[in-house]
């Protein structure tokens, strides 16, 4: 049954499946392992806050894939850019398996994306996958090192992911992962162990359980970590939720003894079920209250929905995401902070919706406006604007950044072309 439900693609979120008692040289770690979250480094939310990430339901994410394409337009995501300084992208086979990851750096000094990590992820005849092999980049000889490698192995409705470390010619032992799966295929148990090299054998390290309502709806996830001196799973966190027509609530617990109120998260969803915002807050034990704290703000565009699109992992949006920001609370207002960019890329074409760091197009959907952003050195540019029949519509030379008005435009799909630097840039733009 397994293999009939499981492909194996890379994941936008990444978090460590080590446990707090036995943490491993960050040298000796994949990254497949370690990467922290795509939106937790640009909402500020759950960095550096008292609640863990859900590893075992991350890790389940990562390696389970439901794509049905169900019409001829399909969009592959191209690339994530993080304000302007990080980039990860995306390849995928002709099974629409995500079969690498690139990471690079914007260096100023040299106006390109500089290499940085790559991931090369291997799958078998029945679509899963079997190896994830890991590189570093070597600007020196201008080459990609390889450094660690994780192997899969599938039995019932369990998945074990073993991760090794290259030293020299041998790889060396350092953690596994198993996922147990209810008879629903939702993940019910994530256990993380450690290799202890002078015993020579599994040491367990972090475990979490998690439940679900009648819906299949996630009600409550408690993770543990194991105590050496009693050798026995000793109660770290929980968060319990709940839903109300567009909107769930996620209450934080830490355990000291007793249950500890901490943290609460509110979501938002639109009519389409898309996570439109998300909201922050840590209790006051003082004050007795609520404290916010931060936000992220999704955009999406809705000509576009998951069916239209090949993506890394399982998505729970249903339409094509187009870019977060993150706000902090500071002096009774909200304050904007980082943000992120989703780039597309049109499989029948090749060509790119946005392709930063060059262009930038938002808000996308449009209301009264929509703004381009320019990263070139050139910055002289022709916008093209076409209805979906293809009809020019508008045709301007522009130069820098510019916001452009749509009050004349009626609501509906348009597209847009954009030379630049000899590039031609594709994409479309909604307008409520």
């Amino acid at each position: 049954m397994m293999k009939n439900i499981f492909t194996i693609l890379i994941a936008l979120l990444f978090v460590s499946a080590f446990g707090q008692e036995k943490p491993v040289q960050m040298e000796n770690q994949s990254r497949f392992a370690v990467r922290t979250g795509l939106f937790s480094d640009y909402q500020g939310l759950k960095a550096d806050k008292e609640q863990p990430t859900k590893k075992g339901k991350t890790r389940l994410d990562q390696i389970k894939s439901m794509q049905q394409f169900m019409t001829d337009e399909i969009w592959e995501l191209e690339s994530v850019v993080y304000d302007e300084y990080w980039k990860t992208g995306f390849s995928y086979d002709v099974s629409g398996n995500n079969t690498e990851r690139i990471e690079y750096e914007w260096i100023d000094t040299k106006a390109d994306w500089e290499k940085v990590w790559r991931e090369q992820w291997i799958y078998d005849d029945a679509g899963l996958v079997t190896l994830i092999q890991e590189y570093e980049w070597d600007p020196v000889s201008e080459q990609w090192v390889l450094g660690w490698k994780t192997e899969f192995t599938y039995d019932d409705n369990n998945i074990t992911l073993i991760f090794f470390y290259l030293d020299g010619n041998n790889w060396l032992l350092t953690f596994k992962e198993v996922i147990e799966l209810d008879q629903n295929e939702h993940i019910a148990f994530y256990t993380a162990y450690y290799w202890d090299e002078f015993q020579g054998e599994w040491l367990p390290d972090w475990l979490e359980e998690y439940t679900y309502d009648e819906l299949n709806r996630l009600i409550l996830f408690v993770n543990y970590y194991y105590y050496e001196f009693s050798r026995e799973w000793t109660p770290d966190y929980k968060r319990e939720i709940t839903y109300t027509g567009n909107t769930s609530e996620s209450l934080g617990y830490v355990w000291y003894d007793e249950w500890i109120l901490s943290l609460k998260f509110e979501y938002l969803l639109d009519d389409y079920g898309d996570m439109v915002e998300e909201i922050y807050y840590i209790w006051d034990e003082d004050e007795e209250e609520w404290m916010v704290v931060d936000k992220l703000i999704y955009a999406y565009n809705y000509a576009y929905s998951i069916d239209n699109l090949i993506v890394p992992q399982i998505y729970e949006f249903k339409h094509m995401l187009t870019q977060g920001t993150s706000y902090y609370w500071t002096g009774g207002m909200w304050v904007e902070g980082n943000s992120f960019e989703v780039n597309w890329k049109d499989t029948s074409t090749g060509l790119v919706s946005v392709n930063d760091p060059l262009i930038r197009i938002y808000p996308n959907p449009a209301a009264n406006h929509f703004n381009i952003n320019v990263n070139s050195t050139n910055n002289g540019y022709i916008f093209e604007l076409y209805d979906l029949g293809g009809s020019l519509l508008n045709s301007i030379q522009l130069k820098g950044d510019v916001k452009l008005p749509t009050l004349d435009m009626e609501s509906g799909m348009y597209m847009y072309r954009i030379l630049l630097d000899g590039k031609l840039l594709t994409g479309k733009v909604l307008v409520k």
